[in-house]
């Protein structure tokens, strides 16, 4: 069998190694197939990054006519790779202290009934937001508690305030209205 330098490694190998070429001499490629396979992937890299939102469009569309497909791969693939998906999961729950608060401020503020079907994606991120810029030792409060015994408010951005540990604790969810609330209720009735 023959051997054939390549262009790009400079390196000898037999010609199976190569892609064939009609038009090249001894009938392959100048490029052994490795060193092709790796301009490509480096290509394929760049034309990613300059198209990025048309292959998220595609993906998009791909995703929703396939919607069945992709669930079931995905299930497969999750179900094939167990403690790679648990130690992603572990990290991400790391790396994100704040989307998961909000979520589990969601969940709950979910299972209670108190977040709004009107809340916008905006007041959704607005929530996270609150919830990712938490000071140390200070807890995420809402105003009019969620589960109170005088009223019960919602799960919205502007409910939201922060409180010291301690005096979150004391505050339970007890809604202590300030005088001037009061004052106002009683000069209109």
């Amino acid at each position: 069998m023959r051997t054939k330098q390549c262009k790009t490694c400079k390196k000898y190998k037999t010609t199976d190694k190569f892609y064939k070429s009609l038009t090249c001499k001894f009938g392959v490629r100048g490029v052994c197939k490795k060193c092709i396979n790796k301009q490509r992937i480096v290509y394929n890299r760049k034309y990613r990054a300059l198209h990025v939102e048309k292959f998220r469009a595609y993906h998009r569309v791909w995703h929703q006519q396939h919607k069945e497909k992709h669930l079931a791969s995905a299930k497969k693939w999750k179900l094939k790779h167990k403690q790679r998906v648990k130690k992603y999961q572990r990290c991400w729950i790391k790396n994100n202290p704040g989307k998961v608060a909000a979520t589990r401020a969601l969940t709950l503020a979910r299972s209670l009934q108190r977040t709004p079907k009107w809340l916008t994606k905006e007041h959704k991120q607005a929530i996270e937001f609150f919830y990712a810029n938490r000071p140390q030792g200070y807890h995420v409060d809402h105003m009019v508690p969620l589960q109170g015994k005088l009223v019960s408010g919602l799960h919205v951005p502007w409910s939201l305030q922060y409180l010291s540990a301690k005096a979150n604790r004391k505050k339970y969810n007890h809604f202590i209205p300030s005088m001037e609330n009061l004052a106002s209720r009683n000069t209109q009735t």
